[in-house]
């Protein structure tokens, strides 16, 4: 049984080696109506009759009979056909992602999500869309880890469909956010599954998993420029001082940040960690950030921080931001600024532009252009003069 389609559809053989379907409620289609024409389109050269359906006031059944030979395609086509008439997923979040395993003793330490427009490899078909966030996907076993969702749809053809309300929140254009009841709850219905929904807003980093796209778009991670860097591994107890020489530069991309560690309790390495965005918790205003490890191939989230005019990222054990603040972080940098060397400007710039923007940020004492491309240099501006609604402004590279 389907639901969410304002109708259901029933498959069984008879004795007369004959497939009958079985259809109850839905609005009248004709021989050219969209219904009734998809099916012999799909299964030509096979002929089907197609009937004239009322709107379905009574309960009695209207059955169609074609040869079991078709069994297996009808089979997949109907479920389709029944699933997608009106759940698709947001462009935005269509795509393969990673997530982390759900065992610490996988082979893999993450697995592969596919989401398509109207289904997922991991969850089944979109069966409702609940509002923005939510979504009511359906599937043919119980447990979706690790199950080919074809082979145990012909294998189990009597199971009834797995029900789960998925939240998905799209973090940055590659983290996207999925929580939902824990994996081995599965409801009859619809309906039931509904109740179970989360509330994006409430939603914070730490619930849920993160899932990252694995064809990553440029995005900004808060820092633009040459920096010193201040460094505490908590698992190793290697630390690098601010004055070691170790330092941090975005300037020949500013979607990677590259690390160059000089003179600490380790030898000196290289690292480069990929930006994939950041975004501000709503439930609780940290500053989120996450990074894919290029050597390592590794995920991590972070929470940014300003403290005393330095920049700082405390770093996660792994690619979730459950278990990350002060006390039990992975990482610790301090970054500060080399091109930071005013001590004071002769204006500030008007409360009434300060703010988030798409490709700038602007604080009382800089405006800071979000540079995106490989080829930008990223650049500061101080306020020289306000007059009126104008600003005059000083630039110079963060890069020098």
């Amino acid at each position: 049984m389907a639901e969410g389609s304002g109708f259901w559809v029933s498959i069984f053989a008879t004795v007369s080696q004959q497939l009958t379907i079985l259809v109850r409620g839905g609005p009248s289609v004709s021989p050219q109506g969209s219904r009734c024409g998809v099916l012999p389109r799909l299964l030509s050269p096979v002929a089907l009759k197609c009937l004239s359906l009322a709107p379905f006031e009574s309960t009695a059944p209207v059955a169609l009979q074609w040869p079991i030979g078709m069994r297996a395609e009808l089979s997949v086509l109907l479920l389709l056909f029944a699933f997608s008439s009106a759940c698709r997923l947001d462009e935005a979040m269509v795509g393969v992602f990673r997530r982390l395993a759900d065992s610490e003793t996988a082979r893999f330490l993450h697995e592969n999500v596919t989401i398509g427009a109207t289904s997922s490899s991991r969850w089944g078909d979109c069966v409702q869309r609940v509002d923005r966030h939510s979504v009511i996907f359906g599937a043919r076993y119980r447990n979706p880890v690790d199950v080919d969702l074809k082979a145990r749809f012909f294998r189990r053809m009597g199971n009834s469909v797995c029900y789960r309300c998925v939240t998905l929140v799209l973090r940055t254009p590659n983290v996207l956010q999925a929580a939902h009841q824990n994996e081995s709850v599965c409801y009859d219905s619809a309906r039931e599954a509904q109740k179970s929904c989360f509330s994006s807003e409430r939603i914070s980093a730490t619930e849920g998993a993160l899932l990252f796209r694995v064809e990553t778009q440029n995005d900004f991670c808060g820092l633009d420029g040459l920096f010193d860097v201040a460094f505490t591994s908590k698992i190793s107890k290697h630390r690098c001082e601010q004055d070691s020489g170790t330092t941090m530069s975005n300037c020949a991309n500013p979607n990677t940040w590259n690390f160059a560690f000089q003179n600490c309790s380790f030898p000196d390495f290289e690292e480069e960690l990929r930006c994939l965005g950041s975004w501000t918790d709503e439930k609780d205003g940290k500053r989120f950030v996450a990074f894919f490890n290029t050597e390592t191939e590794d995920y991590k989230c972070a929470i940014l921080k300003e403290r005393n005019g330095s920049k700082e990222v405390e770093l996660s054990f792994s690619g979730d931001c459950r278990r990350i603040d002060e006390t039990n972080m992975g990482e610790f940098y301090r970054f500060r600024a080399r091109s930071d060397t005013r001590s004071f400007t002769p204006c500030r710039f008007p409360e009434s532009v300060q703010g988030e923007y798409d490709s700038l940020s602007i604080s009382a004492e800089q405006l800071e252009y979000i540079q995106l491309t490989a080829d930008a240099a990223p650049i500061s501006s101080y306020c020289v003069a306000v007059e009126n609604q104008r600003v005059l402004v000083h630039s110079e590279t963060k890069c020098l």
